[in-house]
């Protein structure tokens, strides 16, 4: 017989798009595989998901012999951990603390970083009693979403869940959380990235960290400008895993990790963004999009500016993209 246990957190975020159970941190009637994430997403019962057994086992041998992808990991973890940028991340009332992966492909980082976050913030401290872990990408993967989420359930319920959906960011935010973690965006290609990066970052809620991964230099530089174009303060780090290697060497898993903070430490957007970074950030863009993407950034712009109640600012960048201000606005508000 199926039994359904629920991870509820008070207070739910006001996010477009985005719902969470009220309520306080349940205690499951009767132990259950099934965890609800919210009232429109089920993780399937780790008992009959197919892959579940390749996901344990691939857990348990990565566990024995970490790969180098994995020890990068680990390492970078651990520097974002001794240098306290993982304290006092929001959650709410119940203590849920949300995490978010975006274009997370297949969630290769599900068994290194939950049994991580869960042994610092949960079993380490105070301050956090359960995760709400979420991950998106433009391509689903059907094989790997459900092992993982069934994985997460068996293993590390009920104190953590896990949803991986489709989702295409370039138009649209992934939901709301207090630690995002975006792996090896191709920030250096144009395209659509420079609008999924500033959906993603408007998902951070205030005080939250927003930290990007990548292999290279060059795309954390292109990285952390996007992010300060956005008003964000940055800082890039160095994975101490690759110390000494030259910057040229290639294959570099999460070498470098831009952390972004909304406003400096996590102020207020509108109290650091300018008028004249708006003007910068359109100069910047404008001659790199054009068509589609020039209308997806300038509303992806519009969304930062519509959250943060910049609506002077917002009328005033529209003005220069070309867009219509007000269908925006009524177009992020209805979302």
């Amino acid at each position: 017989m199926s039994t359904t246990m629920v991870l509820r957190c008070s207070q739910p975020v006001s996010q477009p798009g985005f719902r969470v159970l009220a309520g306080p941190l349940a205690t499951p009637v009767v132990a259950s595989p099934v965890v609800a994430v919210h009232p429109a997403v089920t993780v399937r019962s780790a008992g009959r998901v197919e892959g579940l057994s390749l996901a344990e086992s691939l857990a348990q041998q990565r566990r024995a012999s970490p790969s180098q992808r994995d020890q990068a990991l680990s390492a970078l973890l651990g520097l974002l951990w001794e240098r306290g940028a993982l304290s006092a991340l929001p959650v709410d009332g119940a203590g849920c603390l949300r995490v978010s992966s975006p274009f997370c492909h297949d969630y290769y980082e599900a068994p290194v970083l939950l049994p991580f976050l869960v042994d610092r913030l949960i079993e380490g401290g105070p301050g956090v009693k359960g995760i709400i872990a979420f991950g998106c990408d433009v391509n689903a993967q059907p094989r790997w979403w459900p092992a993982w989420e069934a994985w997460v359930a068996k293993h590390l319920g009920p104190r953590v869940a896990l949803q991986l959906s489709q989702q295409d960011l370039s138009t649209s935010a992934p939901p709301p959380a207090g630690l995002v973690l975006g792996v090896h965006p191709e920030i250096t290609n144009g395209g659509p990235w420079p609008a999924i990066l500033a959906h993603v970052l408007s998902s951070c809620l205030p005080g939250g960290l927003c930290v990007f991964v990548t292999f290279y230099t060059q795309e954390a530089e292109e990285a952390a400008r996007v992010c300060r174009g956005l008003g964000w303060s940055c800082e890039v780090l160095e994975n101490p895993h690759y110390a000494g290697l030259p910057a040229s060497t290639s294959g570099t898993y999460m070498r470098y990790a831009v952390l972004a903070r909304a406003g400096g430490a996590g102020g207020d957007v509108r109290d650091s963004l300018t008028p004249l970074q708006l003007d910068t950030w359109v100069d910047d863009y404008s001659q790199h999009v054009s068509g589609h993407f020039r209308e997806v950034v300038s509303k992806s712009v519009q969304f930062v500016l519509f959250a943060h109640g910049l609506s002077v600012q917002a009328s005033q960048l529209a003005d220069d993209l070309g867009v219509d201000a007000e269908a925006a606005r009524r177009s992020v508000a209805a979302q």
